[in-house]
């Protein structure tokens, strides 16, 4: 447990360091990857539809749309490999 919540302050603190569009969007592709999860299974995981999680993940809609719990459960869910 303790493993994972070190890996989703990391993660947390990468998303947090990031500065441009693009960079965000490779990250976040590269946390889903390494997941092994589609963005079905993640969206099913916090309650949002596949097409939002992966407009989220594209930047294409803004995260600060969603409250802080939902942000956070999408990061945990990342964190959680299938």
């Amino acid at each position: 447990m303790q493993s994972l919540m070190h890996q989703h302050y990391t993660l947390i603190g990468v998303l947090l360091s990031i500065s441009g569009k693009e960079e965000l969007v490779y990250k976040l592709l590269q946390a889903k990857k390494a997941s092994g999860k589609t963005f079905t299974q993640i969206a099913n995981e916090v309650g949002l539809t596949n097409l939002y999680t992966a407009q989220l993940f594209h930047n294409q809609v803004s995260p600060f749309q969603l409250i802080t719990s939902t942000v956070n459960a999408m990061l945990v869910s990342l964190c959680h490999n299938r």
